[in-house]
């Protein structure tokens, strides 16, 4: 137990951001922001605006897949809806804590 709370007390002086793009948190969190304010699966994108500038251009990344016309995380666990419940309750900054 001493471990853990030492462990979590150092989390929190490093604030360690979970929000770079290609880690599983960041995913978590951004998918469990989209539900807080949307409620569903999957995310759409607005691939057809952005063709125009550039035809190559996709949403799919090392995080998420496309269907149909939007984008799913690759992996949904209950993180991220524990996440939305937290975003709902104290925003972005009670989100980061939780991730952390």
């Amino acid at each position: 137990m001493a471990v853990a709370v030492v462990f979590a007390l150092w989390q929190l002086a490093e604030r360690t951001e979970q929000i770079i793009f290609l880690r599983d948190p960041a995913t978590y969190l951004q998918v469990g922001y989209w539900l807080a304010h949307h409620g569903s699966l999957p995310i759409p994108d607005s691939i057809a605006r952005l063709r125009r500038v550039a035809s190559w251009l996709s949403f799919a990344s090392v995080n998420y897949y496309p269907v149909g016309t939007g984008i799913v995380p690759q992996f949904m666990t209950g993180m991220p809806v524990v996440l939305a419940g937290v975003i709902w309750l104290g925003g972005v900054p009670a989100a980061l804590v939780v991730t952390r």
